[in-house]
Protein backbone atom coordinates (compact mmCIF):
# COMPACT_ATOMS: atom_id res chain seq x y z
CA UNK A 1 0.00 0.00 0.00
CA UNK A 2 1.67 3.43 -1.38
CA UNK A 3 0.53 6.39 0.36
CA UNK A 4 -0.12 9.75 -2.23
CA UNK A 5 2.63 12.45 -1.46
CA UNK A 6 1.30 15.41 -0.08
CA UNK A 7 1.24 18.55 -2.34
CA UNK A 8 1.82 21.95 -1.92
CA UNK A 9 -2.39 22.68 -1.76
CA UNK A 10 -2.42 22.15 2.22
CA UNK A 11 -5.40 24.14 2.10
CA UNK A 12 -6.97 20.98 1.06
CA UNK A 13 -6.05 19.77 4.49
CA UNK A 14 -6.31 21.77 7.01
CA UNK A 15 -8.26 24.89 7.96
CA UNK A 16 -7.24 28.79 7.48
CA UNK A 17 -7.53 29.13 10.96
CA UNK A 18 -4.06 27.56 11.27
CA UNK A 19 -2.18 29.56 8.74
CA UNK A 20 0.56 32.03 9.53
CA UNK A 21 -1.76 34.94 7.85
CA UNK A 22 -4.52 34.13 10.38
CA UNK A 23 -2.13 34.24 13.57
CA UNK A 24 -0.82 37.51 12.82
CA UNK A 25 -3.60 39.25 11.96
CA UNK A 26 -5.30 37.75 15.47
CA UNK A 27 -1.94 38.73 17.59
CA UNK A 28 -1.36 41.74 15.80
CA UNK A 29 -3.37 44.44 17.94
CA UNK A 30 -0.57 45.28 21.62
CA UNK A 31 -1.81 43.67 24.84
CA UNK A 32 -1.28 46.31 27.20
CA UNK A 33 -0.74 45.10 31.30
CA UNK A 34 -2.42 45.90 33.66
CA UNK A 35 -2.20 49.84 35.43
CA UNK A 36 -0.83 49.96 39.06
CA UNK A 37 -3.30 49.99 41.77
CA UNK A 38 -2.95 53.90 42.79
CA UNK A 39 -4.64 54.05 39.07
CA UNK A 40 -7.12 52.06 39.55
CA UNK A 41 -10.57 54.15 39.83
CA UNK A 42 -12.22 54.74 42.98
CA UNK A 43 -15.61 53.31 43.88
CA UNK A 44 -18.69 54.51 44.92
CA UNK A 45 -20.38 53.24 48.55
CA UNK A 46 -23.23 51.69 46.61
CA UNK A 47 -20.66 49.87 44.19
CA UNK A 48 -18.11 48.42 46.93
CA UNK A 49 -18.60 44.20 47.11
CA UNK A 50 -17.05 42.23 50.10
CA UNK A 51 -15.97 39.23 49.09
CA UNK A 52 -15.80 36.12 51.46
CA UNK A 53 -13.55 33.42 51.48
CA UNK A 54 -14.79 29.94 49.43
CA UNK A 55 -17.18 27.72 51.46
CA UNK A 56 -15.42 24.41 50.53
CA UNK A 57 -11.65 23.58 51.22
CA UNK A 58 -10.00 20.99 49.48
CA UNK A 59 -7.86 18.88 51.60
CA UNK A 60 -4.31 18.69 50.81
CA UNK A 61 -2.48 15.94 48.86
CA UNK A 62 -4.13 13.18 46.53
CA UNK A 63 -7.61 12.01 47.48
CA UNK A 64 -7.80 8.38 48.95
CA UNK A 65 -9.08 5.31 47.37
CA UNK A 66 -9.69 1.42 47.51
CA UNK A 67 -7.74 -0.01 44.98
CA UNK A 68 -8.99 -2.04 42.52
CA UNK A 69 -7.77 -5.80 42.57
CA UNK A 70 -6.82 -7.86 39.06
CA UNK A 71 -9.33 -10.62 38.57
CA UNK A 72 -6.75 -13.46 39.44
CA UNK A 73 -5.08 -11.46 43.18
CA UNK A 74 -6.92 -12.78 45.96
CA UNK A 75 -9.07 -10.82 47.98
CA UNK A 76 -8.03 -8.84 51.28
CA UNK A 77 -8.46 -10.86 54.58
CA UNK A 78 -10.80 -9.36 56.64
CA UNK A 79 -9.79 -8.43 60.30
CA UNK A 80 -11.05 -10.47 62.76
CA UNK A 81 -12.06 -8.75 66.16
CA UNK A 82 -12.38 -10.48 69.40
CA UNK A 83 -14.37 -9.20 72.61
CA UNK A 84 -12.77 -7.75 75.47
CA UNK A 85 -15.12 -9.23 77.47
CA UNK A 86 -16.02 -12.74 76.37
CA UNK A 87 -12.95 -13.52 74.33
CA UNK A 88 -14.45 -14.99 70.92
CA UNK A 89 -14.43 -13.29 67.74
CA UNK A 90 -17.35 -10.33 67.18
CA UNK A 91 -19.89 -10.43 64.78
CA UNK A 92 -23.35 -8.50 64.73
CA UNK A 93 -24.94 -10.51 66.78
CA UNK A 94 -22.77 -10.42 69.68
CA UNK A 95 -22.19 -7.44 69.28
CA UNK A 96 -25.89 -6.49 69.84
CA UNK A 97 -26.13 -8.88 72.82
CA UNK A 98 -23.54 -7.28 74.66
CA UNK A 99 -25.49 -4.02 73.89
CA UNK A 100 -28.57 -5.29 75.36
CA UNK A 101 -26.25 -6.80 78.57
CA UNK A 102 -25.00 -3.39 79.31
CA UNK A 103 -28.80 -1.73 78.68
CA UNK A 104 -30.64 -4.25 81.44
CA UNK A 105 -27.09 -3.83 83.72
CA UNK A 106 -28.07 0.09 83.74
CA UNK A 107 -31.68 -0.53 84.71
CA UNK A 108 -30.83 -3.00 87.01
CA UNK A 109 -32.25 -6.10 85.64
CA UNK A 110 -30.15 -9.27 85.73
CA UNK A 111 -29.62 -11.79 82.63
CA UNK A 112 -30.78 -15.26 82.85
Amino acid sequence: MSYAPITSDVGRYCSHYYTVATYRVIYAPTVFPFPDKEDWPELEEDEKIDLEPSLKTRKTGRPRSKRRRAWDEPKAQKKTYSCRICGSTITKLHVQVVMLVRILKQRGKELK
